[in-house]
């Protein structure tokens, strides 16, 4: 029985009438970001429409929602996508409650091996800071982790061996929470500093 008797800080949460409805309305927004983010995106894919695979000019761009990460609430934006058995190509948005908001480039099977090498090799052509991850997952999300090597201190042999013992490739770039209104600008922003080395990887 003692073990279901709530804190003061507990019961504050389930007392207070103005939480819910103030969590709810900023779900809304942050799925408005997202929306708009998409959108963003999918005029700056179409502006290359043939290099662009065609799933991924007509993909719907899914957005997700969940509330028990880590405890955490979470909204996710997957566009440009594709996910087919264990051949991923991912570019994740994910909102994280109290975290920083964070963009994924995520590559497994055909993806890995067809662009891993070809970003790895051009790495010094990126603008922003973006992370290479050691992690055991690429579904983790939590910033800082110590498994998260800035991508520009990795020296060629990290990055080959990473390449080696994972089955995925994960690149992050991080934004501060305060900055979600700008989360469209700044997701396309690092979907533009990508871009330019996948384009070429594909046409190899």
């Amino acid at each position: 029985m003692a073990e279901f008797v709530l804190s003061e800080a507990e019961f504050n949460v389930l007392s207070d009438r103005d939480f819910m409805p103030i969590k709810q309305e900023v779900c809304r927004k942050l799925e408005g970001l997202l929306a708009e983010l998409r959108g963003r995106l999918k005029g700056t894919l179409l502006e290359n429409e043939g290099v662009w695979p065609e799933s991924w000019l007509n993909g719907v761009g899914k957005i997700s929602k969940g509330e028990n990460y880590q405890s955490y609430a979470w909204r996710v934006l997957d566009f440009p996508a594709t996910f087919d058995q264990q051949d991923w190509f991912t570019f994740r948005t994910v909102v994280l409650w109290g975290h920083p908001i964070g963009f994924h480039l995520i590559l497994s099977g055909i993806w890995k091996d067809r662009l891993g090498q070809h970003l790895l090799h051009h790495r010094g052509a990126l603008e922003l800071d973006w992370y290479l991850s050691d992690q055991t997952s690429p579904w983790l999300w939590e910033y800082p982790h110590p498994d998260l090597i800035p991508l520009m201190e990795a020296s060629q042999d990290q990055c080959q061996d990473m390449l080696a013992r994972h089955a995925f490739l994960k690149l992050s770039h991080f934004q501060p929470l305060k900055r979600y209104a700008q989360l469209p600008k700044d997701g396309n922003r690092a979907w533009m500093d990508l871009e330019q080395i996948l384009k070429a990887g594909l046409a190899l």
